[in-house]
């Protein structure tokens, strides 16, 4: 698999099909408005004794934070449906929808929420354990919701047959994850500068949903080349809307 053309055909699909990242962006502000939101409204809601106490006293933020956390990868999982749809489509048809993406991934709705619960958790257990715990999650179950929709399979199994397409091409896959990292590292850099204002934080939420939506198209041709052999066994989807 090469990689670098991988990525070339990522940012084609997007350029051409730019409704394709519509789905991550909309749950990147979502997730974050409410996030904003829950957090505001506590510190409010705080006695002024309690804000200049010690760290105890913020712990229900973290625990708030954490929750968004959760709630974003279930709400993320449904995106990456939607986008697994949207590229098949658009690859094949040379077109595709918003209301195509939905349809399809109403379809496994059950199934991608379940699954983005199961990987939202794990995520943030890893994360809690010193960072690399998280990323080597993030690593192994990174074809999950792809398999979900093309192969129609329940959330455990895809999680079972992202490890094993990931393992199997450690060095593919490596340095696709690699590479996606870095760029995520670029994005969270400018999505960072931009909270300088109400409006800056929009756009850096944007940005965060762009970046997500273009990774989970550059993981749908990855794992169509990865699995070129299977591909007369995926079920049709991207029609169901």
């Amino acid at each position: 698999m090469n990689v670098k053309e991988i990525l070339k055909q990522g940012l084609e699909l997007l350029r051409k099909h730019p409704v394709i990242v519509a789905p991550p962006i909309l749950v990147s502000l979502l997730s974050g408005f409410l996030t904003v939101l829950l957090i505001s409204g506590r510190i409010l809601t705080m006695e002024p004794v309690e804000i200049g106490a010690s760290g105890k006293r913020f712990a229900g933020l973290v625990v708030i934070q954490s929750v968004m956390a959760v709630v974003g990868w279930i709400l993320y999982g449904f995106a990456q449906g939607m986008i697994a749809a949207m590229v098949v489509e658009a690859k094949e048809k040379g077109k595709t929808s918003f209301g195509r993406g939905f349809g399809a991934a109403v379809v496994r709705m059950g199934s991608l929420l379940t699954a983005g619960l199961m990987v939202g958790l794990l995520l943030m257990l890893g994360f809690m354990l010193m960072l690399i715990p998280g990323i080597i999650v993030a690593y192994l179950f990174l074809f999950t919701f792809v398999i979900i929709m093309l192969e129609g399979m329940g959330p455990f199994k895809a999680m079972k047959k992202s490890v094993r397409v990931v393992t199997n091409n450690l060095s593919s896959t490596f340095l696709l994850f690699a590479s996606i990292l870095l760029i995520g590292l670029a994005a969270v850099v400018v999505s960072m500068l931009l909270r300088v204002s109400i409006i800056g934080l929009l756009a850096g939420m944007s940005v965060t949903g762009a970046y997500m939506g273009y990774m989970a198209a550059v993981v749908v041709v990855a794992y169509q080349e990865l699995t070129k052999e299977e591909r007369s066994r995926f079920p049709d989807v991207g029609r169901g809307a």
